[in-house]
């Protein structure tokens, strides 16, 4: 059984009025608090805590580009579709 996490999005990015943060969704988000959420998530994955399914990786192409579409709009995918841009 693995652990939930709530991490808070970049949200105060799209609302440079508010000084000290603002609500979204029961967080409130500040830069520090995204920082310190950012690092503990990565850390969470680097140490292999924290498991990323990925469904497909896909080459940077119109055709792959299309098929993860495809693969995406008809909702039979399960974990991250990657779409591969280098090497």
């Amino acid at each position: 059984m693995g652990s939930l996490l709530s991490v808070p999005h970049v949200a105060h990015l799209l609302n440079t009025s508010a000084p000290r943060g603002f609500r979204l969704n029961n967080y409130l988000v500040t830069l520090e608090e995204c920082n310190r959420y950012t690092k503990e998530l990565w850390a969470l994955v680097s140490s292999g805590t924290l498991k990323i399914n990925i469904h497909t990786e896909y080459p940077f192409t119109a055709e792959g580009v299309r098929q993860a579409h495809v693969d995406l709009t008809t909702g039979k995918t399960t974990g991250k579709l990657l779409i591969k841009v280098a090497g």
